[in-house]
């Protein structure tokens, strides 16, 4: 039957994944109060509509919207692919001392350019996919949503590391770990 997508998908783990917000320009048709310019990884937005968009994009540059990847081996083309598209990304998780989430604001994006070099974290889960019309298998990661948006957090390299530490704590050579006390 042609036309049928014949793609196999099983979930294998579910995880909290490190993830990248970049920008992408677009062309707009007039220039809005709230519209995102990136300078020199300076992000900044318009504060009132301005009337000579060809004047404003020739000396700043075009607008520009997020969006969110996953990077993987930089030596395989399909190994980095967009997860969420700028009306998927959405909500702000502060982390873990609090339960609430809000909606994601111009601040927010601010923050990771400047203090996160871009990086932010994902919950979601990895699939196995087997795509037999494409003869090829590959693996995909599919973030969670709340209210069809995607929650992000910021990337803090110490809680990353420590909540995806799996192989338990390092001992020295007489058995002893670094937390142990004798005193």
């Amino acid at each position: 039957m042609s036309g049928m997508i014949s793609l196999w998908m099983e979930k294998y783990k579910h995880t909290m994944e490190i993830a990248k917000i970049i920008f992408k320009s677009y062309m707009p048709k007039r220039l809005e109060k709230g519209m995102l310019f990136l300078n020199e990884d300076v992000l900044y937005e318009l504060e009132k509509d301005l009337p000579n968009k060809d004047e404003y994009i020739s000396i700043n540059g075009a607008p520009v919207e997020p969006y969110i990847i996953i990077e993987g081996d930089p030596n395989i083309a399909s190994d980095t692919y967009i997860i969420a598209t700028p009306d998927e990304i959405g909500w702000w998780d502060e982390g873990e001392h609090t339960d609430e989430l809000r909606e994601i604001s111009f601040a927010d994006l601010k923050f990771v350019i400047e203090f996160c070099d871009s990086l932010i974290v994902i919950e979601g889960d990895w699939y196995d996919i087997d795509d037999e019309e494409a003869h090829q298998s590959y693996e995909k990661f599919i973030p969670d949503t709340y209210d069809g948006k995607i929650v992000i957090q910021p990337y803090n390299e110490e809680d990353y590391e420590e909540d995806n530490n799996d192989e338990g704590p390092e001992y020295d050579g007489a058995g002893f770990t670094k937390d142990d006390n004798f005193e």
